[in-house]
């Protein structure tokens, strides 16, 4: 379960996302020493505050990432909301982080700093969705057609995934290619076929005559996601925990949140 006070960081729930982290680390990226582009830090310095954006954002509901070039060429993608109770809504605090290419020190994006308020509302959303609803009442056979297609989008959009987690930790492109999205869509079709054959319900006989054994979702799921390997060990707790019915908020690295905030997109 996920509700415990120090849950303040970035998350994805069941299909809700957001970013935060109280035990997040800053620095000044032009004193960190420079990488050569394209290898693997041993842990990247990624992080830095960011100002606020200064546009309005008067409308929740509607992903209204800004994405533009800085002045070296770079694309910026800059998050304003996460992902919460299926849809993006804007973030209770104004306090921003900046991702930075740990190899070539650019910064690659921002997204919104959470606040306990923010944590608190993605818990209470993923706690509704396991109770009632939709999800609450998913069967099998519902569950494993989300899986499903989240393969064939997860598949198209492979070769977009790969460039970022390669910006935002800093791998080869050939090791995001492999290690990081094809591990992962690996593990996400191997707990699509775990769930076409589970049975959660099984008839078995008892001393005292015939008994049902039902296996039900665990609860709520909180997904802590380490830097290096992002959206690979965040499949890991999310792939098992939607088959199950359960439903997740999930916590990215504050170093590598834009494959998470990517992946809420999916």
């Amino acid at each position: 379960d996920a509700d415990h006070p120090d849950s303040d960081r970035p998350l994805v729930d069941h299909v809700r996302t957001l970013d935060t982290s109280r035990s997040r680390r800053t620095g000044n990226a032009a004193g960190r020493e420079r990488c050569r582009p394209g290898t693997l830090r041993s842990r990247p310095a990624a992080l830095t505050r960011a100002a606020a954006p200064t546009e309005p954002d008067d409308t929740s509901g509607t992903l209204r990432p800004n994405t533009h070039r800085a002045p070296g060429g770079q694309t910026v993608t800059d998050y304003k909301q996460f992902y919460i109770g299926g849809e993006w809504v804007d973030p209770a605090g104004s306090a921003r982080f900046d991702v930075v290419n740990p190899a070539t020190l650019d910064t690659i994006g921002s997204v919104p700093e959470g606040t306990e308020a923010d944590v608190d509302r993605a818990v209470a959303a993923a706690r509704a969705a396991l109770e009632s609803g939709p999800w609450a009442n998913s069967t099998k056979a519902e569950r494993l057609e989300v899986l499903r297609s989240l393969q064939s989008k997860m598949a198209e959009a492979a070769d977009e995934l790969a460039n970022l987690v390669t910006a935002e930790v800093g791998a080869t492109i050939l090791f995001s290619h492999f290690g990081q999205i094809g591990a992962t869509n690996m593990v996400l079709d191997a707990y699509v076929n775990v769930l076409d054959a589970f049975e959660f319900e099984e008839l078995r006989q008892d001393v005292l005559g015939p008994a049902i054994v039902r296996k039900e979702p665990v609860g709520v799921v909180a997904g802590i996601i380490p830097w290096n390997v992002p959206l690979f060990i965040s499949m890991l707790k999310f792939a098992p925990a939607l088959a199950s019915g359960s439903t997740m908020v999930l916590k990215p690295a504050p170093d590598t949140p834009l494959s998470a905030f990517r992946f809420a997109e999916i």
